[in-house]
Formats: structure tokens, sequence, C-alpha cells
């Protein structure tokens, strides 16, 4: 056995090889000018996702000439990783080509890696950079910027370690990864379609007891009910971290994420208190809001809210939950960067923005009574979206597991038996 990236070990057989010297395209992609229509297609970091690439989210690129001259053109089998924004950066994804077979390029936040195929095979490049010791790696030690503008740079990339078997055992690996895990993403969607039915029914119980209130009571700006806080953790010892899910609410980081925070220190970061409001900014308008149950710190880029008094903490969040607020978020969102150079736009909700959505004016007592009675109706579909969720969680987690024991060598995949499939 020998030992490489953050310690993992793989059979003597192997090698950790530096990822630049089994390559031969490692580099950002161009920044397109964009068009409504056109010749060649633009996988960005929207398109590129875990689910594999959205065509419906690429877009396309106001060129003429021969596509292959640009740097972010993309050939079959290219391994392409997401590289910029916390949420997205890290995302690896595998290019098959276009569905109309028109030419594609990545965009300028979107590394390609070209792997070359008399020592790479490109289904195991794309099972090795999704494995969790190298997407560990990536973040603690190759991302490089502040938080929310970090960047992968394809210099530190090249430099990063690959185990690298022969490649007929490479492509073993992929093979068998390739069944296993379709066989547990399909296991994934349905509970996935599980939840989006149980969580229509969560919203039509709100909106029936809200929606009346909504289009007949007195209103009041919904930023009237809180006030935003932003104390910084500094130089203090940093207590519990948590982070916000649009199924679980507020909770400790690492019972909700399979990613490490980022390990250059947590003195920007958000202290909370029991009680507060956390938003996700990013991703509130699906519904990323809760109560934090606890003290903490959270991300910067979350919004702090602390209800007002005479505001009950509940009733604010089903109120941030509700489908009118929701809506309502969707339509004040705004994103980050300019669509106008081709940089990725990130949905954010501004907190200044909430005080154009009006919501019921009412006294204590009827909130309470109110989130008494949403907190009744809805706790069996609670129960369900926490069941169903954890279901989804403990599926991606063997899909983890599985990828990162075969492409070290921990699970020798001509004798495996998964045990994931009958």
């Amino acid at each position: 056995m020998s030992t490489g990236l953050d310690g993992v070990t793989i059979p003597s057989e192997w090698s950790w090889v530096p990822l630049s010297t089994v390559t031969t395209v490692l580099r950002r992609g161009t920044a397109p000018e964009y068009v409504d229509e056109g010749a060649l297609r633009v996988v960005g970091q929207a398109s590129n996702q875990d689910s594999g690439i959205d065509w419906e989210r690429a877009r396309f690129h106001e060129f003429k000439g021969d596509a292959r001259k640009l740097k972010g053109y993309l050939v079959e089998r290219d391994v392409i990783v997401n590289s910029t924004g916390t949420g997205t950066l890290g995302r690896v994804g595998h290019f098959l080509g276009a569905p109309d077979s028109l030419p594609c390029i990545a965009d300028s936040h979107v590394t390609v890696v070209r792997p070359n195929p008399e020592i790479l095979n490109s289904r195991y490049l794309y099972y090795y950079l999704s494995s969790a010791p190298y997407q560990h790696y990536m973040m603690s030690a190759l991302v490089t910027g502040a938080t929310n503008q970090i960047e992968l740079s394809p210099d530190r990339m090249g430099s990063s370690s690959i185990s690298l078997p022969g490649l007929e055992e490479q492509r073993r690996i992929a093979d068998f990864l390739d069944v296993e895990t379709s066989y547990l993403d399909g296991i994934s969607k349905k509970r996935l379609r599980q939840l989006q039915l149980v969580r229509s029914r969560t919203y039509s119980v709100m909106e029936e007891e809200l929606g009346p209130l909504f289009d007949n009571a007195p209103s009041v700006r919904l930023s009237s009910l809180f006030c935003e806080t932003d104390v910084r953790l500094g130089a203090a010892s940093p207590p519990v971290l948590l982070s916000v899910s649009i199924h679980f609410g507020v909770a400790p980081y690492d019972e909700i994420n399979d990613r490490p925070p980022r390990a250059d220190g947590f003195d920007s970061y958000k202290v909370c208190r029991r009680g507060d409001l956390i938003l996700n900014r990013m991703r509130a308008f699906q519904g990323a809001v809760g109560i934090s149950r606890q003290g903490g710190i959270v991300s910067p880029d979350y919004a702090v809210l602390r209800p007002q008094k005479g505001v009950d903490p509940k009733f604010l969040h089903y109120l941030f939950r509700s489908p009118r607020v929701i809506s309502g978020m969707s339509s004040v969102i705004r994103g980050i960067g300019s669509e106008e150079q081709g940089n990725v736009r990130t949905p954010r909700v501004n907190v200044s923005d909430l005080k154009y959505i009006c919501v019921p004016d009412l006294n204590q007592d009827c909130q309470f009574a109110i989130a008494s009675r949403l907190e009744h109706s809805t706790e069996d579909q609670d129960r369900l979206v926490h069941s169903i969720s954890r279901q989804v969680e403990l599926l991606a987690e063997r899909r983890q597991t599985l990828v990162t024991a075969a492409v070290t060598g921990e699970l020798d995949v001509t004798t495996a038996r998964s045990g994931v499939r009958a």
C-alpha cells in the first residue's frame, strides 16, 4: 500500500501521480457573449448539475469561425469542474456531447479536464474527482479566495494527485460504478418525487390557513416583523456551526452537509442565538429558512433575522415558508455577476427587498394560534419529509462510499458485490 492524498492509501501496484501529467487539457473555459440562439452552446456552472448536464440551462455564444480554436471547446468525454463560488464549486460533470450535436464550450467559471486516453479513462477520472477524499482535499487545500468569492485554479488542481491503477482496472472500476450509481440514482429520483408530493401537500395546508388572511386581513411589510443582525465571530472561539436546509431547517452543519466547511477560519461568520430566523439567501425562495434552536454561527452569506417584540418566531417561520412569501421572494431575487459579460448569476434574496412583500398584520395571540394549528396540521407531512430526506441522504452517502472505495482500491470491483441490489 502507498499513501498519498490526505493520507489515503492505495494498493501497492497503483501509483500517485500529479493530475497535470495524465491530462492533455486542464484550463478554464471562455467568457461567452450570450445570445438567445446560436450555433455554439455554452456549458456553465448552472447547467453542470449533479444529475448531469442540464441542457435547458445551457445558453448560446455569439461566435463565427472554428469553435475548436476556443480555449473552452469541449470534446466528448471531457470532465468539467465548477470552479467559482460557494455552493457550486467542486461539482463535477462528464461531457458526452450536446443533444443536438452542436459544438460546445465551457464558460470561464468551469475548468475543462481532458484525460490522456492512453493513460487515464475519462469515466474513472470523473468518479475520482467526485470522490470524498478529493472533494475534501479540494476544499481544504486547493481553493483560494474569500468566502463566496472562492476560486479553484487549474494550476493548483494540476498539482494535486490522482490514484492511478492500470487502464484496464480503471475501466473495470468505471463499469462497476456506472451500474451501481445508476441504480442508487434511480431510487433517489423516486424518493425526491415523493418528497415533492409531500411538500405540495404542506403548501396546500399552509395556503388554506394563511391564504384568506393574505387576501382579507390588514397588511404590513414583511421587513417590519424582524430586524437583521450582523454580529461577526471575530477572534472568539467558534461555537457550533449551523446550516440551513430546505428539508431540515436549521441544524448543526455536519448533520446536513457532507462537504467539510472551508478551512480558512470562522472570524467572518455571523453569530446567531436561539429563536433567530436564519435565511439562506441563495435558496430562501425554495424554502431554505428556519428557526435556530440553539446559539451558534452561520455562513456570512446567510441572513440572521431577529423577530421584533410582539412577533411569534414560529409564525414568522411559517410566513417565510408560505407559498405567497416564497412567490414574493422569487420575484425580488437578484443575481451576482453580469449576464452581458457571461458571468455566473447566483440567485440571492436581499433582505432589503423584503419590504416589498406584504403579509397579514396580526396580534401576537393570533400569530401563536395560527402557528400552533399549522404545526399540528403539518406534523405528519413534516415527519414524512424528514424520513424521505434521510433516505435520500443515506442513498447519497452509500453512493459516495462506493465511489471512494472503488477509486482508492479499498473495494476490489472484480469480485465485489455492493449489496445495493438484490
